[in-house]
Formats: structure tokens, sequence, C-alpha cells
């Protein structure tokens, strides 16, 4: 089995087991008995597989994926599907059982994507590395950067996007204002830690900004989605499907990220360890 396949198909198979359980809750009105702190992170575990289990859509830095764009395209929008299925506010079993054909059909897609990589024999000629002097003079800011950029998702996914939830939840009608301050606090961090770093990824400027714009507008737009929402007078089902809505703006700065760490997997897989030290420590001699 394709190595990469087997691990989209595990995390596929967690994603439906977290799926499972909040159905059930939801189902069996268990939610009202649970703590706020964990239906926040159970309510979120879905939405965090989703973007782990995205990894199979980059294509441009995965080639031999190629030949299974389309079937992976179709296999996260199902998983996507499926979670909307879940935060539906009924308790009606013929709706939920939804998510069961939706894993199904998750698993023959997967078991069709493994096949075809299987039996297409692809050979792929390793590029050789060649790192520029300005790459290696900038490859301790770009580390330090991916690292930055993979925290900073984190704190405004949990810190922003999740007003909603966070500004509705039982024991905050009081203090309502307080999750809203924090969001917008973290949305500006968010945008200042994003255009530093991004300055650190492209030793082409131009070309930064302009991704930078590109990826902060969608996120902006996500935010905002959010922030609105958390006003209107909702489930916390619903709630959690606007989150959701929101960290789907989050994709093209993910995307980003994404491309920037493989580009430094390869530097620091393509380098003998000493040299890569060396130039991540700022050694400009080597």
């Amino acid at each position: 089995m394709n190595k990469k396949i087997k691990i989209l198909a595990i995390l596929n198979v967690i994603s439906y087991v977290v799926m499972g359980l909040l159905t059930y809750i939801t189902i069996t009105d268990l939610v009202s008995y649970l703590d706020n702190g964990f239906k926040f992170v159970l309510g979120n575990m879905p939405l965090v597989l989703i973007v782990c289990t995205s990894f199979i859509l980059v294509t441009d830095t995965l080639k031999e994926f190629k030949i299974i764009k389309k079937e992976a395209i179709v296999d996260w929008g199902v998983r996507i599907a499926a979670f909307g299925i879940t935060l539906m506010n009924t308790d009606k079993y013929y709706i939920k059982s939804l998510i069961l054909v939706a894993l199904i059909f998750n698993i023959v897609i997967e078991y069709k994507m493994n096949k075809k990589l299987m039996n297409t024999h692809q050979e792929f000629i390793k590029e050789e590395l060649i790192l520029s002097d300005e790459e290696k003079k900038n490859l301790r800011n770009f580390t330090l950067a991916i690292n930055s950029g993979m925290f900073s998702i984190f704190v405004f996914v949990g810190g922003a996007l999740s007003v909603p939830i966070t500004k509705n939840m039982e024991g905050t009608t009081k203090l309502w204002f307080v999750p809203v301050i924090v969001s917008i606090l973290v949305f500006r961090w968010f945008i200042k830690t994003a255009h530093k770093n991004y300055e650190a990824y492209f030793l082409d400027k131009e070309e930064g900004k302009r991704i930078f714009k590109r990826d902060i507008i969608f996120a902006s737009i996500g935010y905002l989605i959010c922030l609105i929402f958390s006003f209107v007078l909702m489930t916390q089902e619903l709630y959690s499907l606007v989150t959701f809505i929101g960290i789907l703006f989050m994709l093209p700065y993910i995307e980003t990220m994404r491309r920037k760490s493989l580009r430094l997997r390869t530097i620091r897989g393509s380098l003998d360890r000493e040299v890569f030290n060396s130039l991540l420590l700022g050694d400009e001699e080597n």
C-alpha cells in the first residue's frame, strides 16, 4: 500500500470516529452534560483532521499524486460534507446515517487511489538542489518564519475564528465581549505575524506581497464571517459550522505554509546535516 495513502486512510478513519462520536452525543442529548472545554476540543477535532488530510491535494510538490488529483478532491470534499452533516441540528437517524455512507464512499475512493498509484510506474528524476547565496543567508529567517506560521494557524483558529463558539458558550452571557475583544486582538496579531513571515518566505518581494495580500484577504473574509455571525442567535451546532466555514477561508494561507514547509524539508534532506546546521546558524562561509 502506498505510504501516503495509508496515512490518509488512517486519518480518514480517525475523522469518522470523531464525527460518529459527535453524532451520538447529539442524538442522545449528552451534549448538555459535557464540559465546555471538552465540547470545544471535540467539536473542532474534525476541522483539524480535515486540514491534515488536505496534504493529498498538494500535487505541485507531491508530483506522483497528479494522476489521482480528481479522486483526491472528491475524497476531501466528501469528508467536508460529512462534517457538515454532523453539525446538522437534528436527531433523524436517516440523515445521520449519511455519515456512514460517506465513510464507505471515502474508503472506496482511497482504495481506488491506492490501486491507481500501485499500478502506475512513475519515474521522477530528482532535481539537484541549488541554493543561491541569498537563500543561504535567509535560511535561518526562513525556518523561524515557518515555525511561527504553523503556530499562528492554531492561535488564529482557536483565538479568532472560534469566536462564534466561545462568545456563545454557556456561562459567557455576561462576559460576551471578552471573547470578541480577544478575537480582534488575535486577528491583528495574526496579520502582523503573517506579514513578517511572508517577507522571509519569498526572496522575490513582489511575489511575496501578491501572495500575502491574497492569503490575508481570504483569511480576513473568514474572520469577518465568524465575527458577524457570532452576534446572530443560532444553535451551537450552527456556530461550529460558521467556524468551519471560516477555517475553509484559511486554505490559501495553509497551502502557502505547506509549500514552504516542504521546501524546507527538501533543503534539509538534500544537504549534509553539518552544512544545514551551519547555514541555520548563519554561517555565510558555507
